[in-house]
């Protein structure tokens, strides 16, 4: 049996990795990507010892950090963005912060319940 298409045995060099083709280009947006890439990899750990896929985790938080702020950018601009998909991307980049450790710790408040049963200080009515 033959085979109609050919596998490939080489990488193509448009695969070549996100963060090398960033280095090797002088864009103000490549520039961007590595400057939020190393930041987040400085918040995740020593890049030599982070996991390959917490470097791809971290790759991808990096982007999708790019592509919010420039879809915020044009909504604040007064261009017409697409609701659903800067919806879908922020939810992604929190799913992406929970993998790396980088989420966000809701500070612990007390319910009314826990205040009521405690002391209170009774209110003094005006003079």
């Amino acid at each position: 049996m033959s085979r109609e298409v050919k596998l490939l045995t080489f990488m193509p060099p448009q695969f070549a990795g996100l963060v090398r083709a960033c280095e090797q280009a002088n864009t103000p947006l490549a520039c961007a990507f590595l400057e939020r890439y190393a930041e987040v990899m400085n918040d995740v750990g020593d890049a030599e010892q982070v996991a390959v896929t917490k470097r791809s985790e971290a790759r991808d938080f990096a982007a999708l950090d790019i592509l919010i702020e420039v879809m915020i950018s044009d909504a604040v601009a007064g261009k017409l963005i697409d609701i659903g998909g800067l919806t879908q991307a922020m939810n992604t980049k929190g799913g992406k912060a929970r993998v790396l450790g980088l989420e966000r710790k809701p500070k612990r408040v007390r319910t009314l319940r826990e205040v009521m049963n405690g002391t209170v200080t009774p209110i003094k009515g005006a003079p």
